[in-house]
C-alpha cells in the first residue's frame, strides 16, 4: 500500500511539474499569423483511413522460404505481380527473408505486411559497388515545368500561369524555384525550395490547391510548376527491416532503409527498422505520407 501511495505521489508531482512547465513555457509563445499553417496541418498525413485492401497474396505461395539464406527477391516480385496492379496485400509469414545485392521496389496500391515485426524480417544486403536504398517506394517524373506568373506567396492557394491546359482537378503538382545564392546550398541541391500540392480548381490561367503555399517564392528565382504522377497507396506494415552493413561511410551516405520519392498517401506503420545507415526512412518530393507506430533504432552512421 505504501508503494502505491509513493507511486501516485510521484506521478502527481510529475504531472504538476509538467503542467507548470507548459504554463510557464507557453507565456508569449504565440505563433505569428504569417507562420501559422493551420489549414496545412489539417491535411497532414493520409486523408481518411489508411487503406486496408481485401485481396491478400502469400509470398510462400510464390516460392519464398523465409529461411534467411535463400534469395527471396524473385518470389516477392512474383507475389507483387500477382496483384496485377490492383490494390492488395503481399503477406509475409514469420521468417527471415533475405534480399541480396538488390533493392526491393514497391509499386502503387501494394502493401507489404508481415505477421509481426518481432518475427518477420526483410534483410537487405547490398554490395558496395551498387549501394542503394533498401526498400523503394519511388516513381520518376518526366513532365516539363511551366513558369508561374504570380501568386507564389506564403498562404496563397492560387497561382497564375500563361497556360493551364496540362492540369486537371485532382492532379498532383510540384512547385520549385532555383536557389538564392545567400542560402549556401551545395552544388547537388540546385532546386532547394519547393512543395507538392494537389489541385482543386483549374481555370484558363489559374490553379487552386488543397493546401496553401508555405513559402514566398522570389520571382527572380524562377518559380515554376509541373504535373506529377506520384506513386500512391503503398505501405509497409508489421515488418522488421534491417541492413547488412558493408562499404565505407562515404558510400553509405544518404542511403536509406526505406525511401519515398514522389510518393503520396503512402505509409510505414508497426515496423522495426534497425541496422540502418543514412536513415531508417527517407522522404523526398512527397506529400500526405504517414510514418507511425514504428521502432527505429541502431543507426550505423
Amino acid at each position: 500500500m505504501k508503494l502505491k501511495k509513493t507511486i501516485r505521489a510521484a506521478l502527481a508531482g510529475t504531472i504538476a511539474a509538467a503542467t507548470l512547465l507548459v504554463a510557464v513555457s507557453g507565456q508569449g509563445q504565440v505563433i505569428p499569423a504569417a507562420r501559422a499553417f493551420t489549414n496545412g496541418w489539417r491535411h497532414a498525413g493520409i486523408a481518411g483511413e489508411i487503406p486496408a485492401p481485401d485481396k491478400i497474396v502469400n509470398v510462400k505461395d510464390y516460392g519464398a522460404r523465409g529461411d534467411g539464406t535463400t534469395n527471396e527477391l524473385a518470389p516477392i516480385n512474383a507475389a507483387i505481380a500477382a496483384l496485377s496492379n490492383k490494390s492488395g496485400v503481399v503477406f509475409f509469414p514469420a521468417g527471415l527473408y533475405l534480399i541480396p545485392n538488390n533493392a526491393l521496389n514497391v509499386p502503387s496500391n501494394t502493401v507489404l505486411r508481415g505477421e509481426r515485426s518481432f518475427n518477420t524480417e526483410i534483410r537487405i544486403t547490398n554490395l558496395v559497388a551498387i549501394q542503394d536504398h533498401g526498400i523503394k517506394i519511388t516513381k520518376g517524373q518526366s513532365g516539363s515545368f511551366i513558369d508561374i506568373q504570380s501568386g507564389c506567396t506564403t498562404h496563397s492557394d492560387t497561382v497564375t500561369l500563361t497556360n493551364t491546359a496540362s492540369f486537371n482537378v485532382g492532379d498532383y503538382a510540384e512547385i520549385r524555384s532555383s536557389n538564392d545564392a545567400s542560402w549556401g546550398c551545395s552544388s547537388w541541391a540546385l532546386w532547394g525550395m519547393g512543395q507538392i500540392v494537389q489541385i482543386t480548381n483549374v481555370t484558363s490561367s489559374n490553379l487552386t490547391f488543397v493546401t496553401p503555399l508555405r513559402y514566398s517564392y522570389n520571382p527572380g528565382l524562377f518559380p515554376m510548376i509541373r504535373k506529377i504522377s506520384p506513386i500512391m497507396n503503398a505501405g509497409l506494415e508489421n515488418l522488421r527491416i534491417s541492413r547488412v552493413v558493408v562499404g565505407t561511410t562515404t558510400l553509405r551516405d544518404n542511403v536509406n532503409s526505406i525511401y519515398f520519392w514522389y510518393a503520396v498517401n503512402c505509409w510505414v506503420r508497426g515496423c522495426e527498422i534497425t541496422n540502418m545507415f543514412g536513415s531508417g526512412v527517407g522522404v523526398d518530393y512527397s506529400a500526405n505520407n504517414e510514418i507511425t507506430g514504428n521502432y527505429i533504432h541502431h543507426a550505423v552512421d
